[in-house]
């Protein structure tokens, strides 16, 4: 047991010595100093100098490159400002100078949108969006990345700014038919200026908003200096086959009348017979109401129209001379067309203007709203502008259909059933009419065929007018085809009468006498008048009576004369305005019945009319609904 203990004894005291060996080995260690850890302390401190002086470089490279980034996208920014006409590609270039970059390392490319104009003719057209890129290599000496082989940090930098908006063109198409008297036209005064006031920036230069306004009732009414870019005044020849067998026969007659500025449209069921009763011309070729959106301008050049007649179809006056144009049923005084306006004062002065009287014609009104939209109407705009009657911002509109360029909008506000429209029928619209015509004869004979060369008219029933022009037949002479050459002509005196009507051969008519034109009879005498002169002893009961009704309903379904289809041109007319959406049509239908509800609705764009119509039954909802369409046209107008 001992002998055991005391070797266990042995082996701790064989452990506790080798402790203590270790112990001294480690205290040695410590004391040694040949040198190892000073390298190793110095390449810890170089590896961190150059991580230092790294960060230094990188900061001061990126210091640099986002003052270039920054510069670059303020000059780009700049460049492309629509109101400036600085050169872009020097106003980048001096910007960077400016801000402590070489100009000659900026590599600049502008890129411009323009609409209309011919370059080729140095004719810029109308700047419509602008795009400028800028590149700029951007080289850096390195401070301490050098020792590591890099002298420089390098990076090509990038600028690009663009500014466009759509130019918004407007068509305005608003029912002013004796409905919207009152509170209803009052009304509407009140939204459209509010409407105009939202849609128009008055700052902008460029990419303007143009707004044409087009009032109707039964007719749109055309100003004067559109209606003289249009061709509405052309001639017509008659062949020499088809020209009358008497002294003075026409050989040509004008188109329509002067004294009218509202255009008639027809659909594509015109047929030649129903031109007039007589020979056919053919007095307006591709005038298709239902497919063709536009009017091309042009006095000569343009597409043919044919104006309404100026027909007096209540005065009864005899041969009293000429109608009163108060009757006409375009009334010369009403409201025409607005077109092209960008000023808000004088469009909010034109809403004032307007009177509410007739009937509706909703299909003349868009009509004519869609060719206000349509690039046809371009040349008579640049005329206007021309000949100062309207402003160069709207110069070469209407735009090219491009989505990018412009953004194309008609509105329509109906409180009702498009209804009517009048004008003289057609076998009396134009050409030769069985009238001649002796100036001669007007001046110089009396009701009894006596000699009132030297005779001093009297006005005795102080109506303004001579009484022997009431009295006789002012040198009139109306044909009557199916009687002997002996008693061709028939001579009436006292309007109306069936007693005292004079008879004569065709050899017998005065050398001065020319036969007159149906436009130049119904600009001359009133249609009782004209009515009259075939209601005379051995006269034209029948011709009287055609000529007493010959102001027809051209618009109304089921007329006789139809020339236009009432609902189906409108139709017709929206249907062609939404193809690939190409005008984008708002609807309004004001305390309107159910059936110009549902016209109103499919007329809108969208499906079935969702977001662009609008039900409106009292004039709060009418400012409402024209303020939320001013509200959707901004927004679509911003391309960036």
């Amino acid at each position: 047991m001992s002998e055991q203990l005391n070797t266990e004894i042995a082996q701790t005291g064989s452990f506790l010595n080798r402790l203590r060996n270790s112990a001294k080995v480690f205290q040695n260690f410590k004391k040694i100093e040949d040198g190892s850890m000073t390298v190793f302390t110095l390449f810890i401190f170089v590896l961190m100098l150059l991580i230092g002086g790294m960060a230094v470089d990188l900061i001061r490279f990126e210091t640099q490159r986002a003052h270039l980034q920054n510069s670059l996208d303020s000059a780009t920014l700049a460049a492309t400002n629509l109101n400036s006409d600085a050169d872009p590609t020097a106003l980048v270039q001096n910007f960077m100078e400016k801000n402590g970059f070489d100009p000659n390392l900026v590599n600049v490319t502008p890129l411009e949108v323009r609409s209309g104009g011919d370059p080729a003719n140095g004719i810029p057209g109308t700047l419509q969006s602008r795009s400028v890129q800028a590149n700029y290599q951007l080289d850096v000496n390195t401070i301490f990345m050098h020792m590591m082989g890099i002298d420089a940090l390098k990076t090509g930098t990038q600028g690009k700014a663009a500014e466009g908006t759509q130019a918004v063109e407007i068509s305005m198409v608003l029912d002013i038919s004796g409905s919207m008297s009152g509170q209803k036209l009052t009304d509407l005064k009140l939204a459209a200026k509010n409407f105009v006031n939202q849609v128009i920036d008055p700052a902008r230069t460029v990419a303007v908003t143009s707004v044409s306004v087009v009032p109707y009732n039964h007719s749109v009414v055309v100003p004067q200096n559109l209606l003289s870019e249009l061709n509405v005044n052309s001639v017509i020849n008659i062949p020499t086959a088809a020209q009358a067998p008497y002294p003075g026969a026409l050989t040509s007659f004008d188109r329509t009348s002067d004294r009218s500025s509202c255009v008639r449209f027809y659909d594509n069921e015109m047929t030649t017979s129903d031109l007039q009763d007589g020979p056919a011309f053919d007095l307006d070729p591709n005038a298709n109401f239902r497919t063709l959106r536009r009017i091309s301008a042009g006095s000569t050049s343009g597409q043919p129209l044919d104006r309404m007649q100026a027909f007096d179809f209540v005065t009864s006056d005899g041969f009293a001379g000429p109608p009163n144009s108060s009757n006409y049923r375009c009334d010369p005084s009403r409201a025409s067309i607005l077109p092209f306006e960008t000023d808000i004062g004088t469009l909010e002065t034109y809403f004032d203007s307007l009177t509410a009287d007739g009937w509706t014609a909703t299909d003349t009104g868009i009509k004519w709203g869609v060719a206000l939209l349509d690039p046809a109407m371009r040349d008579a705009t640049n005329a206007m502008v021309a000949g100062n009657d309207l402003p160069a911002t709207v110069a070469d509109r209407p735009l090219d259909y491009d989505a990018s360029t412009s953004l194309k909008v008609m509105v329509v506000m109906t409180d009702g059933a498009n209804t009517r429209q009048y004008d003289v029928a057609p076998q009396f619209k134009n050409g030769p009419s069985r009238v001649w015509f002796s100036a001669e004869s007007a001046s110089d004979l009396g009701p009894n065929n006596e000699d009132w060369s030297n005779i001093n008219p009297i006005d005795n029933d102080g109506d303004g007018q001579p009484d022997r022009q009431k009295q006789n037949s002012d040198g009139y002479y109306v044909e009557m085809p199916n009687n002997p050459a002996a008693t061709r002509f028939l001579r009436p005196q006292s309007p109306g009468s069936t007693t005292d009507g004079t008879l004569i051969n065709a050899i017998d008519l005065p050398a001065d006498a020319v036969q007159l034109s149906y436009t130049d009879l119904y600009d001359t005498l009133s249609g009782d008048a004209v009515a009259s002169l075939f209601d005379d002893v051995n006269g034209d009961p029948v011709a009287a009576a055609d000529h007493a009704n010959a102001e027809q309903d051209v618009h109304d379904n089921g007329s006789a004369n139809t020339r236009m289809n009432g609902n189906g041109t409108l139709n017709g007319m929206c249907d062609i305005a939404k193809v690939n959406n190409d005008i984008l049509v708002y609807t309004i239908a004001f305390q309107a019945g159910s059936s110009a509800e549902t016209v109103m609705r499919a007329c809108a764009s969208g499906q079935n009319g969702s977001g662009f119509y609008f039900p409106a039954s009292n004039g709060t909802a009418l400012n409402t609904a024209f303020s939320t369409i001013a509200g959707a046209i901004t927004k679509l107008r911003l391309t960036q």
